[in-house]
C-alpha cells in the first residue's frame, strides 16, 4: 500500500533533499510522484536534456526504499517551446488563441506537441525505464482542455470521414435539415463553438447546442484526442520500459469521457478533493467508478491534507478528516493514498494549498502528528487488502455521452443535472451498505448483477436495447427513470412514443413530459397511503403491461401512474417517471433489494460500511464519518487490523474512526 505525495524537488534548493528524506522516513512515506511539472528543468533548451539532478534524487530515494511514480512533464510546456511554436497553444471556445502562464493550454491535435511530448517521454523512459526506484509511469496530469483551432477542425473532419464515410450519413445523424443546415462537403464542417453552433449560457447559465449530434460528436472526438495524446507518449515509453502507465483523472469532469480515455492506460488513478461540505457518498461513487473501469484496484494519486487553495473558502481539515478520506478510498478499492503535495510551495497560485510539509518546515504540528499516525497504520496494513475487490451484486450505469446530451440540449427542465440524478440512486445503495459497480454501455448488462439501475439513460443504441431485453428476460432486474430511451446515440428522438428504446420491457408509454419550475411540486402516493414529494420532471404515463407501484397525488394528472414495474420474461423492469425525494428512492431500492436477497445493513447516520475480498478472506470496513462518537453493533467476532485487537457486540467508534474487520472464531 503506497503512502506519500507529489514531490517537486526542482522547486527547491538541493540542500532540502536530505531534510525531505528524513521527513519522509518519519512520516512512513514509501512512495512519491516525481517530475509532473519539471519539463523546463529536464529540457531547458530544445534538445538539451539535463537529467543529472533527477539521477541523484532517484538514487537517493531508492537507497531509502521509497518507490517512485515517474511523470512525463507534458502538462505544462517550457516557454521556449511555446515561443518557438505559438500554434501549439489551444484555441478556446470563444475563438481566442491562448498564451502561456498557466497549464493545460495545449492543443491535443498539434503535431508539434505530439512530437515534443513523445520525445521527452521517450528520453525519460530510455534513462529510467529500468531504474529500480521507478514502479509506475504517470503520463501528463489532469487532462481537461478542449481546442477549437484549425488543426482540430481538420482532424475533426477526418474523424467524421472515418466514422460516417460520406456527408449524407453525417446530415442524417445530425438532422441538419433542421434550420436548413445541410452540409454538402466535409470542408464546411467546423467545431461547435460560440462562433458557430453553441448558444452561450442560454438556459440556466448552461450552454445549449443547436445541433446536438454535432456537439456530441465533437465531445467524442476530443475524448479520442486525449486518449491519442496518452497513447502517443505511451508508445515511446514502451520502447524502453514495460512498467504500467497511468494518467490521473481530475475528480469527475464532464469535459471528456473517462471510459474512452481509460482504454489508453493500464491502471486507473484519480485526484480526490472533497470540501468540508461534500457528502461522503459523492467521493464513494467516484471511487467505485474508478475501481469499476478496469475491474481492478485503482491509485489515489492526489488528496489534500489541509486547505484547498482554489475554493472560495479554505477551511483546514478537521481532526481525523484526512484519515477518514484516506480510509474511504482504501475501502472502495484504492491501493495507494498519495497527497498533493509533499512540500508546500513558497509561491504561485497554490502556495496556500495544503501539503504534508507546511511552510513552517515542522512536523510537530496537529496535522503532522495525524499524518505520521496514518503512515504508521498504512505501514502495519502492508499488503493485507492490496489487490482486494468487492463482490458487487448491483450496478449503476454512468454514461458521459448521456451527460453531454442531456445538459447540451434544450430539454424539459434546464436545471436538471444528469450526474445529480445518478447520485440520487447511488446514495441509497451507499446508505444501505450495498457494494455497487459503476458500468457503461459496453460492460453494463453482465448477468452477474442481480440489479442494474440506469437513471436518465437518455440516449440508447438498438444494440444496447437488445442487451437490456436479454438481461431482464433471463431474470435480471432493471431500473430506469424519466428521460430514458428517448433518443438514439446521435440524439435524434426515437419515434413511436417515449421511452422508445425501452417501451417493450417497461410495458408503458409516456404521453407527455411535464417540465416543472423549481417552485412546482407533485407527490407520489403508494398503496399504503404514504406520500413522497417529487418534481423537476413528471411523466404522464399510459400503461400497457406494467403494474402500478405509485400514483401522482396532485395536479390534473392526479391518480395516474407515476412509478411502475413490468414483468418481462423471468425478470422485472421498474420505471420511475419523476424525480422523487431521497426517502422514496431509499424505500423503493430497499424493497427491491430485499426481494432479491441482497443484504442491507442498518447503521447509524453517516456511518459507512464497505467490503474488499481476496484469497477467500473478506475485509469489512466500518467508517464513522461523524465528528462525534457512535455505537455500532457487530454481529460476530472480528479482528480489527488497524487497532490490532478483537471486537464484538456493541462497539464505540470515536469520531472519524475506521475499523478494518476480519472475521475470527469466537474466543474460548
Amino acid at each position: 500500500m503506497w503512502y506519500g505525495g507529489d514531490y517537486n524537488p526542482e522547486q527547491w534548493e538541493p540542500e532540502t533533499i536530505e531534510e525531505d528524506i528524513r521527513f519522509m522516513k518519519e512520516m512512513h512515506v514509501n512512495c512519491v510522484t516525481l517530475g509532473v511539472f519539471a519539463w523546463p528543468k529536464l529540457e531547458p533548451e530544445d534538445g538539451v536534456f539535463q537529467f543529472e539532478w533527477m539521477d541523484r534524487i532517484l538514487d537517493r530515494l531508492y537507497q531509502e526504499h521509497i518507490d517512485v511514480i515517474l511523470a512525463t512533464p507534458t502538462t505544462a510546456m517550457p516557454y521556449w517551446l511555446e515561443q518557438k511554436y505559438p500554434d501549439i497553444m489551444h484555441v478556446d471556445i470563444e475563438g481566442r488563441r491562448v498564451q502561456g502562464g498557466s497549464r493545460e493550454k495545449i492543443c491535443p491535435n498539434s503535431s508539434v506537441y505530439r512530437k515534443y511530448s513523445a520525445r521527452i517521454a521517450g528520453e525519460l523512459a530510455k534513462r529510467y525505464g529500468h531504474h529500480p526506484a521507478v514502479k509506475l509511469w504517470h503520463i501528463n496530469n489532469e487532462y481537461h482542455f478542449y481546442c477549437y483551432c484549425p488543426a482540430c477542425a481538420e482532424e475533426f473532419r477526418n474523424w467524421l470521414k472515418r466514422k460516417y464515410e460520406d456527408i449524407d450519413a453525417v446530415n442524417t445523424a445530425w438532422n441538419t435539415a433542421f434550420w436548413g443546415h445541410t452540409y454538402t462537403d466535409f470542408s464546411q464542417i467546423l467545431p461547435p463553438s460560440y462562433l458557430t453552433d453553441i448558444k452561450k449560457n442560454q438556459l440556466a447559465g448552461r450552454d445549449v447546442a443547436c445541433f446536438q449530434g454535432q456537439y456530441i460528436d465533437y465531445m467524442r472526438f476530443m475524448s479520442s484526442s486525449v486518449r491519442s495524446c496518452i497513447e502517443n507518449e505511451k508508445k515511446e515509453i514502451r520502447k524502453y520500459s514495460s512498467l504500467p502507465v497511468t494518467n490521473n483523472f481530475s475528480d469527475l469532469v464532464k469535459t471528456y469521457d473517462y471510459w474512452e480515455v481509460s482504454k489508453a492506460i493500464d491502471v486507473i488513478s484519480w485526484d480526490n478533493y472533497p470540501t468540508i461540505h461534500t457528502p461522503m457518498y459523492k467521493p464513494a461513487f467516484i471511487h467505485d467508478l474508478m475501481r469499476s473501469m478496469k475491474s481492478q484496484p485503482f491509485y489515489m494519486m492526489e488528496q489534500n491534507p489541509g486547505n484547498i487553495s482554489w475554493e472560495d473558502y479554505g477551511p483546514v481539515k478537521r481532526p481525523g478528516e484526512v484519515a477518514d478520506i484516506c480510509w474511504q478510498s482504501t475501502a472502495h478499492g484504492a491501493d495507494s493514498n498519495l497527497f498533493f503535495q509533499w512540500r508546500q510551495s513558497r509561491g504561485g497560485v497554490e502556495k496556500f494549498h495544503g501539503a504534508m510539509v507546511p511552510h513552517s518546515g515542522r512536523l510537530d504540528t496537529r496535522m503532522g502528528a495525524e499524518l505520521i499516525l496514518l503512515g504508521e497504520q498504512f505501514e502495519r496494513l502492508k499488503d493485507t487488502v492490496e489487490g482486494a475487490m468487492p463482490d458487487a451484486r448491483a450496478a449503476i450505469l454512468f454514461d458521459w455521452e448521456n451527460w453531454w446530451a442531456i445538459e447540451g440540449s434544450a430539454i424539459h427542465n434546464c436545471h436538471l443535472k444528469y450526474y445529480d440524478q445518478v447520485l440520487k440512486y447511488y446514495r441509497a445503495f451507499y446508505e444501505m451498505g450495498i457494494s455497487v459497480d459503476i458500468v457503461c454501455e459496453s460492460t453494463c448488462m453482465d448477468k452477474k448483477y442481480d440489479l442494474i439501475a440506469a437513471p436518465c439513460f437518455y440516449m440508447c443504441s438498438p444494440a444496447f436495447s437488445e442487451k437490456v431485453k436479454d438481461y431482464v428476460n433471463t431474470g435480471g432486474t432493471f431500473i430506469t427513470t424519466f428521460l430514458s430511451g428517448i433518443t438514439d446515440r446521435t440524439d435524434n428522438v426515437i419515434l413511436g412514443g417515449y421511452p422508445g428504446a425501452f417501451r417493450d420491457i417497461l410495458g408503458l408509454w409516456v404521453e407527455e413530459i411535464d417540465g416543472m419550475y423549481p417552485d412546482m411540486k407533485n407527490s407520489i402516493v403508494l398503496n399504503d397511503g404514504s406520500r413522497y414529494e417529487c418534481g423537476e420532471i413528471c411523466d404522464l404515463i399510459r400503461l400497457e403491461t406494467a403494474s402500478v407501484i405509485g400514483l401522482y397525488g396532485d395536479d390534473f394528472y392526479r391518480d395516474t401512474p407515476c412509478v411502475t414495474v413490468n414483468a418481462y420474461g423471468d425478470g422485472h423492469a421498474y420505471y420511475i417517471g419523476t424525480s422523487p425525494e431521497h426517502a422514496f428512492i431509499r424505500k423503493l431500492l430497499t424493497d427491491i433489494c430485499c426481494s432479491l436477497n441482497i443484504p442491507i445493513y442498518s447503521l447509524p447516520e453517516n456511518v459507512e460500511i464497505a467490503f474488499r475480498a481476496k484469497e477467500g478472506k473478506k475485509y469489512t470496513f466500518l467508517m464513522n464519518h461523524n465528528n462525534e462518537a457512535v455505537n455500532v453493533n457487530l454481529d460476530r467476532f472480528y479482528y480489527d487490523i488497524i487497532s490490532e485487537c478483537r471486537k464484538s457486540g456493541l462497539v464505540s467508534m470515536s469520531p472519524r474512526q475506521c475499523m478494518i474487520l476480519e472475521e475470527v472464531m469466537e474466543a474460548e
